[in-house]
């Protein structure tokens, strides 16, 4: 069973300070870079010195510089090690590539840095650690915005692990107290966040608030539909749109039948009429009618219905049939009034309704 500390030279007495000496020592040593010029043989194992001794330096880094043998746990921290770089794209052995005639704690601190990045993977994907309180902010937005997927940007704050001095409360090449988090390791700072408004909740994957040995959270966005004094969501995806109280102006007859008209202003800022062809009549002082395609955006970009429903207390619709009955003498109406309100008993419409959405402008 391998022992980090004797990976890097080190004892169980060595100190924070001594470890990252020695680290840093080591990690100039078996640097790729500084031995392109090995043979074969000799480069392969220079190389996968550098990376053992990176994954030392990193669990040791991760618990306070301690080790217990008790638990058991580097050989596993070190298979994972291996298969987060190669699955993450974090090539630890090419960390300075394009870096030449740099001074020693130049090329350590730019280690350390890749060493933090891993870091952050590593807890983010270990389950067994507690994760951050997530964020999560509840958001009113317009229809408007919702139905035509409107790009929106939000500013928050969170809490970070300090990137100057990668979580370590102090500054590698002088030991002298971050001026950043001022020796906390952590800061605040903003994130700017943008989402599409078709979605009703959005997460951001660790993009939350972190804290030390423990996961990074996540950020929940939920959107809220402001109220419109014309449109209302229902059933998720569908709009309804509901004429008020029917006028007699709005219906028509025509050699189609009867004919109702209503112009509206629709969410995409265009003009259109509603036009409802031998629209139905039932005991109900509603009637509604469904347009495909006119709703909301569903996530797998179709859209839903359009739902109108017309409001006919006055029922001008079944005075219109009578008329129309009279005037074409194409049915035999047989209508009683029962509360005021026009029941017909028999079929008076032989024509199939539609509906139709068309834009004037």
């Amino acid at each position: 069973m391998k022992n980090p500390l004797e990976i890097l030279e080190c004892t169980y007495k060595s100190t924070p300070e001594e470890i990252t000496k020695k680290f840093k020592k080591m990690a100039m040593k078996y640097h790729p870079d500084r031995n392109s010029t090995l043979d074969g043989n000799t480069k392969k194992e220079y190389e996968n010195k550098f990376k053992e001794i990176n994954c030392a330096f990193t669990y040791l880094k991760k618990n306070n510089f301690k080790y217990d043998s008790s638990r058991a746990d580097f050989d596993n921290y070190s298979n994972i090690f291996a298969s987060k770089i190669f699955k993450n794209g974090i090539d630890i052995g090419h960390l300075f590539q394009n870096i030449r005639n740099i001074n020693f704690d130049s090329i350590a601190n730019n280690i350390l840095k890749g060493i933090n990045d891993f870091q952050g993977i590593y807890d983010n994907s270990n389950s067994k650690l507690t994760k951050t309180d997530d964020v999560s902010i509840n958001a009113n937005i317009e229809l408007f915005d919702i139905y035509n997927n409107v790009k929106k940007e939000i500013t928050i704050d969170v809490t970070k692990k300090c990137s100057k001095c990668m979580a370590l409360g102090y500054t590698i090449d002088t030991k002298d107290e971050c001026n950043e988090c001022n020796g906390q390791k952590i800061v605040k700072t903003t994130h700017e966040l943008s989402f599409y408004s078709m979605f009703k909740n959005i997460k951001f994957k660790s993009m939350g608030n972190e804290e030390l040995n423990k996961r990074t959270g996540n950020v929940y966005i939920n959107l809220f539909c402001k109220k419109h004094p014309l449109f209302r969501i229902i059933d998720d995806y569908n709009l309804l749109y509901r004429i008020p109280i029917l006028q007699k102006e709005n219906i028509s007859h025509t050699n189609e039948g009867i004919v109702i008209t209503k112009y509206i202003q629709f969410l995409d800022l265009k003009n259109y009429n509603i036009i409802i062809k031998n629209p139905a009549t039932s005991l109900s002082l509603f009637y509604e009618y469904e347009i495909e395609e006119y709703g909301l955006y569903i996530p797998t970009k179709t859209r839903g219905k359009l739902v109108v429903e017309i409001c006919d207390p006055n029922n001008y619709i079944g005075h219109s049939y009578i008329q129309y009955g009279k005037i074409n003498k194409t049915h035999n109406y047989n209508v009683s009034i029962l509360n005021n309100t026009y029941i017909q008993n028999n079929v008076y419409n032989t024509k199939k309704t539609s509906i139709e959405l068309n834009c004037i402008n």
